[in-house]
């Protein structure tokens, strides 16, 4: 990127978002500048007014975001990615907070810039239904894929978990639907067993304890390493994407990448 560019690096953590952001700056070229993170976050409720008041200083004339965050219009362009419309498609998962923010500050943002990215097919058609903007204008960037893939070599010798094994790679937002895997594990054999990652340890024993199930048959991890991940994509017997709305299925894309069937429910 070249010019007068302003790159939102305030993206960071283990997130969906976070990952994209990671792979994508690694990528930038040009000059450009970073807004850093500090005390606002680009989740937060304040962060259109925040965006406004740091871009109506003349920092740049073009504002890149590997999110959905934007500003209330000024003198600039925005160029924001909408990765999925889950805020306003799930019903455990919008408010009316949420469809204010989008009608009112991510709609004019994409529609005063012309162009709107997103990561999928699946969500290009979604947003050119929801917004109206011209087929041409919203533009499908896709996805990689950070899991390197798996060699012949490395498939014949990795061998499996001993006991079956779904590995379940996501977070506890409603969409990411748990509680069905959860749930389907009673109408499993006993030695059937579950690796979720992201998903805090209180959670899994809530859901366990709604649905009848032994937590004795999770290992729940957070905060593991990209190689640590990809082992247990190449240990398990298979990956369960039990979602109920996804922009893109990721877990499938990386479950894939090292030969791993996935399981959509």
């Amino acid at each position: 990127m070249t010019g007068r560019v302003v790159w939102d690096g305030r993206w960071v953590g283990r997130n969906g978002i976070a990952r994209h952001a990671q792979e994508v700056v690694g990528r930038l070229k040009g000059s450009y500048q970073v807004l850093n993170p500090g005390r606002v976050s680009p989740t937060s409720p304040i962060d259109a007014l925040y965006l406004r008041s740091v871009l109506g200083l003349g920092r740049g004339d073009l504002f890149a975001s590997p999110g959905f965050n934007a500003s209330v219009p000024g003198r600039f362009k925005q160029l924001i990615t909408v990765h999925d419309l889950i805020h306003l498609r799930v019903v455990d998962e919008t408010s009316q907070a949420k469809r204010l923010y989008y009608q009112c500050i991510v709609l004019p943002a994409i529609r005063s810039a012309g162009r709107v990215l997103t990561g999928s097919q699946f969500s290009r058609n979604e947003i050119i239904n929801w917004s109206g903007l011209p087929s041409e204008a919203v533009v499908a960037v896709g996805y990689g894929c950070s899991i390197a893939p798996a060699t012949p070599a490395e498939l014949d010798r990795c061998p499996r978990i001993e006991a079956p094994t779904i590995l379940f790679v996501g977070n506890p937002k409603p969409h990411k639907n748990l509680s069905l895997l959860i749930a389907a594990l009673r109408h499993m054999g006993e030695d059937v067993r579950v690796v979720t990652v992201g998903v805090p340890h209180n959670y899994v024993a809530q859901k366990c304890e709604a649905s009848g199930v032994a937590l004795s048959r999770f290992s729940v991890l957070e905060g593991i390493s990209d190689s640590k991940l990809r082992e247990l994509y190449m240990t398990s017997n298979c990956v369960a994407l039990p979602s109920t709305y996804e922009g893109f299925g990721l877990a499938a894309l990386e479950a894939m990448a090292v030969g791993t069937p996935t399981a959509y429910i």
